[in-house]
């Protein structure tokens, strides 16, 4: 049977037992996650904790501002989808694909990824706030830049065709948005 993360805090030397017991009270009053709890009364770090997640699970934990994403991986998973479900693709090695996720235990999002890359997902552990710096520089704007600057008859090349009955030249793209982001990106 695998330690609870206070247990693993304990264990490492992080808090104590009266400051597990202090935030456990808290997480019941609140409902939140141990973890943020214990964050937030400034118990522990966020780096302190994901490392605990990740010890405790069996994951490896990633420090993104050391080790920063592949940008060839990055593209792989929509910058919507990954500020969504805070995640951001690491690297890509032959249909290996390394996304780095605050919670791995999200079975769901590991299946859709899988889904959406056609790769299999080895998730590791990063913290929400370096997931959520790695998207916001990793991403690339001047995709999104030419593809908002682009005139309509462009995109209406550059996109899947308009289904029967839809608008011709202004066709509406955004559905195809991460795509069209992706091509864009492949013809700089």
């Amino acid at each position: 049977m695998r330690k609870k993360i206070g247990e693993c805090l304990i264990q490492a030397g992080l808090i104590t037992e009266d400051d597990l017991r202090n935030a456990l009270a808290e997480h019941k009053r609140t409902g939140e996650r141990l973890g943020v709890v214990l964050v937030r009364m400034n118990l522990a770090t966020e780096k302190q904790i994901a490392k605990a997640l990740a010890f405790q699970l069996g994951f490896p934990y990633i420090n993104l501002a050391e080790n920063p994403p592949d940008p060839s991986a990055v593209i792989l998973i929509p910058k919507e989808v990954a500020l969504k479900r805070v995640c951001i693709a690491v690297k890509l090695e032959k249909n290996l694909l390394t996304v780095a996720m605050s919670d791995p235990l999200l079975f769901s999002l590991v299946q859709d990824l899988e889904f959406q890359t056609g790769n299999r997902i080895k998730q590791v552990v990063a913290t929400r706030g370096d997931i959520v710096d790695a998207i916001n520089t990793c991403y690339p704007d001047k995709a999104l830049a030419l593809r908002t600057s682009a005139p309509a008859n462009d995109l209406a090349v550059v996109a899947p065709a308009a289904p029967k009955g839809g608008r011709a030249g202004g066709a509406d793209v955004s559905g195809n948005e991460t795509a069209l982001a992706r091509r864009v990106e492949e013809e700089v």
